[in-house]
């Protein structure tokens, strides 16, 4: 404690800390410009409540807690704890499981080796960050005496086998990123402790996992999962959760290699899947399964696709670089007000019943073999939004364009040569209700097109 004090008179004279007023309990980095004396720095220290790190290019980044640190965690009102940064701490000491108080431990960016097992006695602790903790490999057996632990994130540690997260009961977020030692997730990542592990887990992040091949998922692990994201594991081959019945949101982007099917999921509203060409995101109709609360669907660079369900309440559709339909049926998505199609090579045209739609927006660019609009069948009465972009082939607008699209207000053609040099005539009969028609007909397509129907005709 003598150190401590010592050290804190040392900032007084250098004017080094945040303004402290009668009842301040926090120590602030040099981030914050204000600087005031520390009248008793004794009364002050037994209080501290937060310790933040001292900028790292300060002279007093590294000696403040060379040898204090043993010290420090004495200061037994310690609420938030961080020692970020701080590349000289390579372990904990013992002690640490006295801060009773603690609700904030960051450890990133240290040398830390492993987790003292007198931390598990933190039962107040909420927040742990092990970010970067490239030394990190040991971890305690009873982390489930955490029980107030509920956001975890750690990423770039050394760890082989994970630690058995999936006991901790209160554990809400968990964020796993470019652990690259981890081949498999399987019963030491769940523990043993539980019957269902991860209790309470609501959102769940793998990112950058280079090396992870397998993942192995009791049934009951996961009952109020809402969000799962699954990020540039590029050796990720094994099976997905097979039920994740709280689920609202799913992202999977850039697993090439993973070929599982999607997980029972009947209250999802948002998924995401990017460049993960092996995935069975809809494989059969026998198979399919309740997407009723689906209002988000994104597919990018998904070729095992074999049909479309019936998607009764999508609003937004966006659909890039997939090649499973040359023409795009419409009719799975009834309820649908946005839809985007980008870079759909064998796309030529739509498919669309004679049937009640919500559609308000359409946008079709980067698809060069997209020739026509349908010119019957195609009835969008609240469309108000129709954009074609870069479609080198298209050839064909229909001729009765504001009977088809009668809420239309605004029409952009851009880098469709095709269109400029055969459908000028097409055009022409919109020159009454258009009413910058004979300008718009005059100009050159390699430049934005843009028409603004009036809701009276002119």
């Amino acid at each position: 404690m003598e150190k401590i004090l010592e050290r804190l008179n040392t900032f007084k004279e250098e004017r080094y800390i945040l303004d402290l007023r009668t009842n301040v309990e926090k120590i602030q980095s040099q981030r914050s410009p204000s600087m005031s004396s520390i009248d008793d720095a004794e009364f002050f220290a037994t209080r501290l409540r937060t310790f933040l790190p001292i900028n790292k290019n300060s002279f007093f980044s590294d000696a403040l807690l060379q040898n204090e640190l043993k010290e420090l965690v004495k200061l037994k009102r310690l609420r938030f704890l961080s020692l970020e940064g701080y590349k000289n701490v390579k372990e904990l000491p013992k002690s640490i499981g006295e801060l009773r108080h603690l609700r904030h431990l960051d450890l990133s960016f240290t040398s830390i080796k492993e987790l003292p097992k007198s931390l598990c006695v933190l039962y107040n602790l909420q927040t742990l960050k092990l970010v970067w903790c490239e030394h990190l490999t040991t971890f305690p057996k009873n982390l489930h005496h955490l029980i107030n632990l509920r956001y975890v994130s750690m990423s770039f540690c050394n760890f082989s086998v994970f630690p058995p997260l999936g006991q901790l009961p209160a554990l809400l977020t968990l964020s796993i990123e470019a652990c690259d030692s981890v081949e498999t997730v399987g019963l030491d990542f769940y523990g043993t402790s539980f019957s269902k592990p991860f209790p309470l887990l609501e959102s769940l992040t793998f990112e950058k996992m280079m090396i992870w091949k397998e993942w192995s998922t009791p049934k009951e692990a996961f009952p109020k999962l809402k969000s799962l994201a699954i990020i540039g594991c590029h050796r990720l081959t094994g099976d997905l959760p097979h039920h994740l019945p709280s689920l609202t949101k799913l992202h999977i982007f850039c697993c090439p290699m993973l070929a599982s099917l999607l997980p029972l999921m009947s209250n999802v509203s948002e998924l995401n899947i990017n460049q993960c060409k092996k995935i069975s995101v809809f494989k059969s109709c026998g198979s399919v399964q309740n997407f009723d609360n689906l209002e988000d669907l994104h597919l990018t660079d998904c070729h095992n696709i074999e049909f479309l369900p019936q998607f009764i309440s999508i609003q937004n559709l966006e659909v890039k670089q997939c090649s499973f339909f040359k023409l795009f049926p419409l009719d799975p998505f009834p309820n649908a007000k946005k839809i985007k199609i980008e870079s759909c090579e064998s796309l030529e045209s739509f498919s669309l019943p004679n049937s009640q739609n919500n559609l308000s927006s359409l946008s079709i660019s980067f698809c060069h073999n997209f020739t026509f609009l349908p010119d019957s069948n195609f009835y969008c009465p609240g469309l108000t939004q129709l954009r074609l972009f870069r479609c080198e082939n298209l050839k064909f607008l229909p001729t009765k364009l504001p009977n088809l699209f009668p809420s239309l207000q605004q029409l952009t053609i851009y880098g469709c040569p095709e269109t400029a040099s055969e459908e000028k005539k097409e055009l022409e009969h919109l020159e009454k209700t258009v009413y910058v028609c004979k300008m718009v007909l005059a100009m050159q397509y390699t430049q934005p097109m843009a028409i603004i129907l009036p809701t009276k005709q002119l």
